[in-house]
């Protein structure tokens, strides 16, 4: 029985490490493949473009930092996420508080770097995150589970079917 347990580890961890192989080997044709956008301004038309295509109907905020500014560093790299705008205090609020209350709106962040991060296959790839995966479950391993196993794969396949636009 020992043996057995032993060897579906070890089976597990071969599959485990082929398919994170898989995904960062489709994260990188997705970068590798892709137009640069080079300014702020290429982005936002990029970003309403691909917007328009996917159908996602709540406002996209960019958050772009460049090269030289102090958040720059501090950025981990591209990344969706949503929040909800608070009409009265022109304030940005947690989103759950966007399903309770009047005034108050979701929004959709696009968190962008300056540089070779900054390319339509991201675009594509974070928009499509927007649209179909946010806001994900509130249980943090199902949401790492789900992110790994289905949210991440999905996104870098629709970056990569849609390369050509």
């Amino acid at each position: 029985m020992k043996e057995i347990i032993k060897d579906i580890s070890i089976y597990a961890s071969y599959a485990l490490g082929a398919y994170t192989l898989m995904l960062i080997t489709g994260y990188a044709l997705q970068d590798f493949c892709s137009r640069r956008i080079s300014n702020k301004r290429e982005l936002e038309m990029e970003v309403k473009k691909e917007a328009e295509i996917q159908g996602v109907k709540n406002p996209i905020i960019i958050d772009f930092a460049e090269r030289n500014s102090p958040r720059y560093k501090k950025m981990r790299g591209p990344r969706a996420s949503i929040s909800a705008y608070n009409r009265d205090t022109r304030k940005l609020v947690p989103f759950k508080d966007a399903e309770t209350s009047e005034g108050i709106f979701p929004i959709n962040i696009l968190h962008v770097r300056e540089g070779s991060e900054c390319n339509t296959g991201m675009v594509k790839h974070e928009i499509y995150h927007l649209k179909h995966h946010l806001p994900g479950p509130r249980n943090k391993i199902l949401n790492g589970l789900k992110y790994f196993f289905y949210e991440e794969p999905s996104a870098i396949l629709y970056a990569l079917r849609h390369m050509r636009n």
